[in-house]
C-alpha cells in the first residue's frame, strides 16, 4: 500500500470488524483490505469498532473504541490501571487462554522466524502459576514532577497542581510516568512502600525527577525486592548524594516497615 492511500487511513474508524487471531504484546489482529492490523486491548473473536492509530508500510495499529460482541477468552481486569500501564498486558484475557496464546506464539516465533519445521523440534506444554496476583519478587518504580494525566483529567480543564508521582512509565512515552495507587504484581508491603515513600517525599519537600528534561529533580527511581521469607530491599536512586537526606528518610522508612 502507497504511503498516501496509508495516511489516508490515520485515524480512520471501521465499523463492526471481527478479530480473528492473537498476536504478540498484548494486542490481536484483523484484516482491512488485505492489510494486517494489530489491534491493543482486543481478544480473537471480539465484534468491535476499531480506529487506526499508527499506519506502517506493512500493517497496521488500531485500537478498540466500542466492542458489539465480546470474545468468550475475555474477562474483566482486576487492575484499575489496566490499558494504560504496561505491566499486564494480556489481563483482558482468562488466564487459560493467555497461557494458550503465549505457547502458540513461541511455536510461531521457533518456525516462522527461526525456519525450524516443528518436526524437528519436542516443545514441552507451558507451566501455569499457581497464582495470578502478587507473584513478583523486584519492582521498580520512576518518580516524576510531571506524571501522566488521564483524559478525564485532561478534559476538566481545571489547573493540575498535583503533578508529582511515583510509578510506571507510559509504554511508548519516555516521559510519561503513570501514578500507581494499587499494583497486583508484588506482595505486600510493596504497594505501602511506595504510597509511603511519595508521601514522605511530598511532606518533606523533596524533588521528584524531571523525566524528560534530566535536568533536575532528587528522588529519581526506587526499586523494592522481596524474599521467600518476607524480607524486603529498599534501594533508592537519587541524582547527588545527600547524606543527611539519604539517612533520614532511611531512619523512617525503617521505623514505619520494620520488614
Amino acid at each position: 500500500m502507497s504511503r498516501k492511500k496509508r495516511n489516508k487511513l490515520y485515524k480512520e474508524v471501521f465499523e463492526s470488524v471481527r478479530i480473528s487471531d492473537f498476536a504478540a504484546e498484548g494486542k490481536a489482529l484483523c484484516r482491512i483490505n488485505d492489510m494486517v492490523v494489530f489491534v491493543r486491548n482486543a481478544a480473537p473473536g471480539d465484534l468491535a469498532d476499531i480506529r487506526i492509530t499508527k499506519t506502517k508500510r506493512k500493517f497496521l495499529e488500531a485500537e478498540i473504541i466500542n466492542i458489539h460482541e465480546k470474545s468468550e477468552f475475555r474477562e474483566d481486569p482486576f487492575c484499575p490501571h489496566y490499558g494504560v500501564c504496561g505491566g499486564c498486558k494480556w489481563q483482558h484475557l482468562k488466564y487459560k487462554q493467555q497461557l494458550f496464546f503465549k505457547q502458540h506464539q513461541v511455536v510461531d516465533n521457533i518456525e516462522r522466524i527461526g525456519k525450524i519445521p516443528k518436526s524437528e523440534f519436542n516443545l514441552l506444554p507451558i507451566k501455569g502459576s499457581e497464582k495470578t496476583k502478587f507473584y513478583r519478587n523486584k519492582l521498580e518504580f520512576s518518580f516524576t514532577d510531571n506524571r501522566w494525566l488521564s483524559p478525564e483529567e485532561i478534559d476538566s480543564k481545571n489547573i493540575i497542581t498535583d503533578k508529582n508521582g511515583l510509578g510506571f512509565h507510559v509504554p511508548g512515552c519516555y516521559d510519561k510516568v503513570l501514578d500507581i495507587d494499587k499494583c497486583y504484581l508484588q506482595p505486600e508491603p510493596s504497594n505501602k512502600i511506595r504510597l509511603w515513600l511519595k508521601e514522605y517525599a511530598i511532606r518533606n519537600k523533596l524533588e521528584f525527577y524531571d523525566v524528560k528534561h534530566q535536568s533536575k529533580g532528587w528522588l529519581r527511581n526506587v526499586v523494592i525486592r522481596n524474599n521467600t521469607k518476607g524480607d524486603f530491599l529498599v534501594n533508592i536512586v537519587v541524582s547527588w548524594q545527600d547524606d543527611e537526606k539519604l539517612e533520614k528518610l532511611f531512619d523512617e522508612l525503617a521505623k514505619v516497615f520494620p520488614e
